[in-house]
């Protein structure tokens, strides 16, 4: 039974109330006010001014009663605007249960008067006094009459503490000597690459270098970059290689909760494998300020919002804008349901006068002012908040539960303690010997009454950055300097300060010429110092944290501006070490199915196999038990492959598909239109603004390699005369001018303009072809735009093909060698035929057509011979020959001949039943690309092993050509024991007696047919197998790079055209078939990548 007095209520069930109106214009008394009346904290406060009209959350504390006491909850809060009127609203209990919010469901208007009316019936059980209360707010605007003082609320001092449970972080050590230590720089790496740890990483990777790594502390460094060209957050090992990392976020703030999750930049949570939980946001019509954000143990999280205010400052100093805006910045504090619990304002608890002492930028007589740039916020030890304001240098702390000033550390008026309206409220700074910090960053609690902060110290004119430590004694209201660590930069802004678990403290120094990490031992000396490799770029704060990790799909960067001959895939599944291989998907259809290989790898370069244009990716990770992980998420690529020399790079560059490929861009100060009539391509310009650049046409993706000639036209003419701008650069900053053609005049004739240029600088594989047409309000038109790379003249190769000599055969005849010609040009050779048909026995130094011809010639051929008279044969012993030469025909010893084909032991030959071919010399080049069912290895000196040799006039299983081989001749192989291929050397004694070879090669591979049948010819013969070892031979004397299809010394993207122009097609003769499979595939794209070079050996 409850045993508590009721209060009768009357027939209408009302009861008599007394209301306190207090109508408030001054703000003297509003502490004690609404204290007295039983509240701990209102929100917005009592007499508040510039208050946000998006106000949507009223917040209500009470000292001592509890919210559950209240028995008319949903009816007891009411907020009237002077012009708006009555806002109606939703009243609970916030998930805190210590604080009632009144949500309204409307917004107010500008410069109005809000009433807030408080009218609580208390439980006649409850504890505690609560009576009703009514204040005043100000939207957008000051309180009228203004106040001729700062209120009481913004002087009272609370020494309130809360017994929370502490939390612990290392304490800080002995005091630590200001020291410098030199390093050794770590080279950085260019494009896409593998790090040591196996995570590959994109070109545009920002590598760092590390000076100092001397037993840092445990744990990854986290850390941010904003710079050219992309940004990234990252967790790098202490060798700087990554762990994780993504690409293009701004990730300032990158860093672990203390609930262990993973927060950055605007501001999103992670769990530890990086999948997403929440985002944090600003209310109350502020939006989200990236500053900070703490994320508790127990999930309540404290942020920073900020918003624009039109003010008259004026009203603060006698030079004041009268229509400045100020960014004014809060701190919100919510429960982890997202319940707003606390709003400390800068205009409640702030004096914005004082910015002109302790701001370098901002100043009270600015037009723009940030108003106080709040910019870090940590829990103390007893549950109470710090709050570090740059503009005013001040470290403030808070009691958590009433809002109100504890202390202020630092800032004040800097000559007149008497204009100091917080006077009452500051410590005083002892022993440190710059004075106090000025502003600074990154307030962090690393003790009870123990503070550390990273010292900017911009105001002075010495570059004395700095980590300070301060130990504070509110008693006596004293703040000492127990330390302090100066690195000798100037970094103006930003910047952190970490306390790590074994004593050291990790300090980031932000600027771009300053290290990233400096973390320094208690004694002042280094354990690690890193930076950015390019010294380009700036870091908002770094952290050391362990991280354990496991994402659970690949994360996938498509690559395709590095390189014009590929595309590169970046996949890695962070912090995963199970992961066997990967498998790559790809195509033009989103998603991609179609497997296009596996790698081991986590980068993968792909050449081939995909159709210009926009092509989908993804990959999945498959580890060690065959489990293959979910998807990454689809990523698209450019694929342009096919770019060759010749070739127009320019898309529609006759417009006749409109104004597709094309980008078109005016300046809001210029005026133009862009139409496309009878296919030509006309800018109506009605202002021509200041600049060329200011009406521009621009096409991008053209592919400028460094050291290549190109040949940039178009037709242009215009209303007038006039000036306009074409040029090639760079897509993005700077703004090179690659083609150097300068500004053009251009007539009402239609004109053709022609413009050849070297790329001198470094290879843009996304470079753009653009025209400026501002400066002048003359129409112009535009037709027929082309990029393409000059062709250069190829010498090429030259073969002297020698036929028959001493019974010439004319064309039409049986044997000629038409067939071995059409072969060999296909394959882009010269095929000098003046010696087929000829008599050219003997020595051909006493001919001189025949001299020209050997002069002329890189390799002479000789193709085939009869059975009567002298021999070409007789010239691979001319001592005066120089050149390398191919014997296709002839007599080993002068006694026997040995067929190609299959030759029937009754010496008819058996054209198309070719068997295998028996190897001596395992793994020659010549014999690269034979297919397997040709190949049978066996050991020529082993009678055992060796094939049964059966021919003419030889025995069977005789091993007669190992007896007859000229000595320094090295056997290759043979076919069936007749056909052979052998090599001699240059200085060859021949075995025949008919001489030494002279400063030459020579490669015998014997062919021959029966001459009794009339009936085999070249198409009988020339074999695949037979077509590749020729081939292998041709390129081995001539000293030929594979993919060197032009011959021209270099592998480069003119070879590239004949290797996709032979895609994939399957047959004999294909000049791409690398490793003469019979077909061009990856293989063959492999063996052309790997003999890239780019330009002219």
């Amino acid at each position: 039974m409850k045993l508590c007095p009721k209060v009768s209520q009357d027939a209408g069930g009302s009861r008599a109330i007394f209301i306190a109106v207090v109508l408030i214009f001054c703000g003297h008394a509003l502490a004690s006010e609404h204290r007295e009346k039983g509240y701990l904290y209102l929100s917005p406060i009592p007499g508040a001014e510039y208050v946000s009209p998006q106000t949507k959350f009223f917040l209500v504390r009470f000292e001592a009663v509890s919210p559950y006491d209240i028995t008319n909850l949903s009816t007891f809060i009411t907020a009237t605007g002077g012009a708006s009127g009555t806002h109606p609203g939703q009243t609970r209990i916030a998930s805190d249960d210590r604080t009632v919010i009144f949500e309204v469901s409307s917004g107010f208007s500008n410069d109005e008067l809000v009433t807030v009316t408080l009218t609580p019936t208390v439980d006649p059980c409850a504890h505690g006094v609560l009576e009703p209360y009514q204040y005043q707010f100000m939207v957008s605007g000051p309180m009228p009459p203004p106040p001729s003082s700062l209120s009481a609320a913004r002087e009272q001092v609370v020494n309130t503490q809360a017994t929370l449970e502490a939390e612990s972080e290392a304490l800080p050590t002995a005091d630590m000597a200001e020291t410098t230590e030199d390093g050794i720089s770590a080279a950085a790496a260019d494009g896409p690459m593998i790090m040591p740890n196996g995570v590959s990483v994109p070109s545009d990777f920002p590598h760092v270098d590390i000076f100092v790594n001397d037993n840092p502390a445990p744990g990854y460094i986290f850390i941010d970059y904003s710079g050219s060209p992309t940004n990234y957050a990252m967790i790098l090992d202490n060798s700087g290689a990554p762990v994780w990392y993504k690409r293009g976020s701004t990730a300032r703030d990158f860093k672990v909760q203390k609930n262990g999750i993973i927060t950055w930049t605007n501001f999103v949570g992670y769990d530890q494998n990086f999948n997403y939980l929440r985002s944090f946001r600003a209310v109350n019509g502020y939006s989200t300020d990236n500053h900070d954000l703490q994320v508790l143990e127990n999930g309540h999280y404290l942020l920073f919002g900020i918003r624009d205010e039109t003010v008259d400052m004026t009203r603060f100093v006698p030079d004041g804008q009268p229509a400045a805006t100020v960014k004014e910045t809060v701190l919100q504090e919510f429960t982890p349901e997202g319940d707003l619990i606390l709003q400390w304002r800068a205009w409640d608890n702030h004096d914005i006068r004082l910015m002109e002492y302790w701001s370098y930028d901002d100043k009270p007589t600015s037009q723009s002012i940030r108003f106080v740039h709040m910019n870090s916020v940590y829990v103390d030890t007893d549950g109470h908040l710090v709050v570090s304001s740059k503009r005013v240098s001040e470290v403030t702390k808070i009691n958590r539960y009433s809002g109100e000033v504890i202390w202020r550390l630092g800032s004040g008026h800097p000559t007149d303690p008497s204009q100091d309206p917080y006077l009452a409220q500051r410590l005083t700074i002892i022993n440190d010997p710059l004075g106090q910090f000025n502003v600074q960053h990154d307030i962090r609690v690393v003790g009870e009454n123990r503070y550390t902060v990273f010292d900017n110290h911009h105001l002075d004119s010495m570059p004395n950055s700095r980590a300070v430590e301060y130990e504070v004694d509110p008693n006596a209201r004293t703040a000492t300097m127990v330390w302090q660590y100066l690195g000798g930069y100037d970094s103006y802004h930003m910047g952190n300060a970490q306390r790590l678990p074994n004593g050291n403290t990790l300090i980031n120094w932000v600027i771009t010429n300053a290290p990233k990490v400096t973390e320094v031992r208690p004694d002042g000396t280094k354990a690690f110092e890193m930076n950015w490799a390019a010294g380009s770029s700036k870091s908002y704060r770094v952290f050391r944290f362990p991280w354990t990790g496991v994402v659970q799909k690949p994360y996938l960067i498509v690559d395709d501006e590095s390189y014009s001959d590929s595309i590169a895939l970046i996949f890695n599944k962070f912090g995963d070490t199970s992961v066997d291989y990967y498998k790559i998907y790809g195509g033009t259809s989103n998603p991609p199915t179609l497997l296009l290989g596996t790698s081991t790898d986590t980068l993968m370069r792909i050449y081939t196999g995909l159709a210009n244009g926009i092509n989908y990716f993804r990959v999945t990770a498959v580890d060690f038990h065959g489990m293959e992980s979910p998807f990454s998420d689809v990523k698209s690529g450019f694929v342009n492959f096919s770019i060759v020399p010749g070739q127009n790079m320019v898309k529609n560059g006759d417009f006749s598909d409109e104004k597709e490929e094309w980008t078109w861009e005016v300046v809001p100060s210029a005026g133009a239109e862009w139409l496309i009539e009878a296919g030509v391509s006309y800018f109506d310009i009605a202002n021509g603004g200041i600049q060329l650049s200011d009406i521009q046409l621009r096409q991008g993706r053209m592919q400028l390699v460094q050291g290549k000639e190109y040949i940039f036209e178009f037709e242009a003419w215009s209303e007038l005369p006039r000036v306009i701008e074409a040029k090639l650069g760079p897509n993005e900053s700077p703004w090179t001018d690659y083609s150097k053609i300068g500004p053009l005049q251009i007539t009402p004739n239609q004109n053709n303009f022609s413009h050849s240029f070297t790329m001198e600088h470094s290879s843009d594989f996304n470079a753009r072809v653009e025209f400026n047409m501002g400066s002048s309000p003359f129409d112009v038109y535009l037709d027929n735009v082309s990029l393409r790379e000059d062709i250069p003249e190829s010498e090429g190769v030259t073969i002297l093909l020698v036929s028959d000599a001493a019974e010439p055969l004319t064309s039409g005849e049986n044997h000629e060698d038409d067939e071995l010609v059409t072969w060999l040009q296909t394959l882009d050779y010269t095929v000098d035929t003046n010696g087929m048909n000829q008599n050219m026995q003997g020595d051909w130094s006493g001919n001189a057509a025949n001299q020209a011809a050997v002069a002329a010639a890189d390799l002479i051929f000789v193709s085939r011979r009869t059975n009567s008279g002298s021999y070409n044969y007789d010239t691979i012993w001319n001592t005066n020959l120089e050149k390398p030469v191919i014997l296709q025909s002839g007599y080993l010893d002068r006694e026997e001949r040995w067929g190609w084909n299959t030759i029937n032991d009754d010496g008819d030959a058996a054209p198309g039943t070719q068997q295998s071919m028996d190897v001596v010399a395992a793994g020659h080049p010549f014999l690269k690309g034979l297919s397997a069912s040709s190949i049978q290895i066996f050991d020529w000196d082993d009678p055992n092993s060796a094939p049964n040799h059966t021919g003419l006039n030889q025995a069977p299983g005789s091993i007669y050509l190992s007896q007859s081989l000229d000595p320094g001749a090295t056997l290759i192989g043979t076919f069936n024991g007749r056909a052979m291929l052998y090599e001699m050397a240059a200085g060859t004694v021949l075995a025949s007696g008919d001489g030494t070879l002279g400063g030459h090669r020579v490669f015998f591979v014997n062919w021959s047919y029966d001459v009794e049948d009339a009936d085999y010819r070249w198409d009988d013969y020339l074999t695949d197998d037979y077509k590749t070892i020729l081939h292998n031979i041709i390129k081995e004397v001539l000293g030929l790079i594979p993919g060197d299809f032009d011959f021209d010394g270099c592998v480069e993207f003119d070879d590239l055209a004949v290797l996709v122009g032979e895609w994939p097609e399957e047959h004999s003769g294909l000049k791409a078939d690398l490793d003469g499979n019979g077909k061009v595939d990856l293989n063959d794209f492999a063996i052309f990548a790997e003999n890239w070079t780019g330009c002219a050996n």
